[in-house]
């Protein structure tokens, strides 16, 4: 029989998948229509995705403090609600202002309040011995035979012990850097390749396959970071999307930029699965929430800036090139954080 956490796990993944689809890959697909029926720059219409991005991030600490109170099931409803009216009210835009406020008023603030937050508590919450496979799975899907739990202890760090570490800081810098990047990519990934060539249905398609391709390594680096050490295996996912975005950026020929968009999307989707399980690890789940959501505030630095960089070079040089060798260095830079991120001290073991 299959253990009732792990039927959660599926369908908080069935919703993750949905979300993702319509309010993070599918929203990309638009900016060409932006930019050929209203005629923005590429700054300004990443500019509305560079704050939608960070959105989540301003109000984490809000969001991850609610959910400590209210609960996952509150909160999704909540969210639920403002995703569907951010998505009306998106069809109805005619102004840049108004792209802004649908997105982030609507879409990505319902999105993060229903979505991201909760579910990740939940999952954070009913595992401990399989926890990188659990996120794994809520990131992909497929359903698992239950499994004994270690009797294993973990520390339990409040939110204010945990920022008084130097593994708080550098593991956070790390995934913030991390996210400039992918945010980057992901946000001008359709529109790098109609410069190239490509059609805007052609190019959505290639989107749509980069998320199916991340999905093995989103199991896969799941069940591995249950076996070996997460913070090694991130950081070999961080030197591969590194050296992928790097040739994505100067080739144009769709047979070279093809496999190292695979590269790029099996890097991503392994780096997605570990971030969770990593902090839980490091600081434990009774203040996981507030935890995540303060971490999330200091990466929105990198999620605001990776779209509108990746826009203001384009306009300047009217080529991804240059953006995409920085981003490739950022991530060698994130790298190079994550190493510093060693474990914190020990905790008090939870009760």
């Amino acid at each position: 029989m299959i253990e009732r956490r792990w039927w959660i796990v599926v369908a908080a993944s069935a919703a993750h998948s949905v979300n993702t689809g319509l309010s993070y890959f599918g929203i990309s697909a638009y900016f060409p229509s932006f930019e050929r029926e209203f005629g923005w720059s590429r700054t300004a219409i990443s500019g509305a995705f560079s704050l939608a991005r960070i959105e989540s991030g301003i109000l984490g600490p809000f969001e991850g403090y609610l959910t400590d109170r209210l609960g996952p099931p509150r909160m999704m409803f909540m969210g639920i609600i403002l995703t569907a009216l951010g998505f009306f009210s998106l069809s109805m835009i005619n102004s840049l202002p108004m792209l802004y406020a649908a997105l982030i008023l609507g879409i990505v603030l319902g999105s993060s309040l229903g979505y991201n937050m909760p579910l990740s508590v939940v999952i954070a919450n009913l595992f401990r011995a399989r926890r990188s496979l659990a996120f794994g799975i809520f990131r992909v899907g497929p359903g698992l035979s239950g499994s004994q739990p270690r009797a294993a202890s973990e520390p339990q760090f409040t939110l204010r012990e945990a920022m008084s570490t130097v593994s708080f800081w550098t593991l956070t810098i790390g995934m913030a850097l991390r996210q400039m990047v992918t945010e980057g990519v992901s946000v001008h990934f359709v529109i790098l390749l109609v410069d190239r060539g490509w059609s805007t249905e052609a190019a959505s398609g290639l989107l749509g396959i980069s998320a199916l391709i991340s999905a093995p390594a989103r199991l896969g680096m799941g069940w591995l970071g249950d076996l070996l050490d997460k913070r090694r295996l991130i950081m070999g996912l961080l030197i591969s999307l590194s050296f992928s975005v790097f040739f994505m950026g100067w080739t144009a020929h769709p047979y070279v930029f093809t496999p190292f968009m695979a590269i790029y999307s099996l890097a991503y989707g392994g780096l997605a699965s570990l971030q969770e399980p990593i902090r839980a690890d490091y600081f434990g789940t009774q203040y996981f929430a507030s935890i995540q959501g303060m971490s999330r505030s200091i990466t929105s630095v990198g999620i605001f800036l990776g779209p509108i960089t990746a826009g203001f070079f384009y306009d300047l040089t009217k080529s991804y090139t240059i953006p995409f060798t920085f981003f490739a260095f950022i991530g060698l830079l994130s790298t190079l954080s994550m190493f510093l991120a060693k474990p914190p001290g020990v905790k008090r073991p939870s009760s």
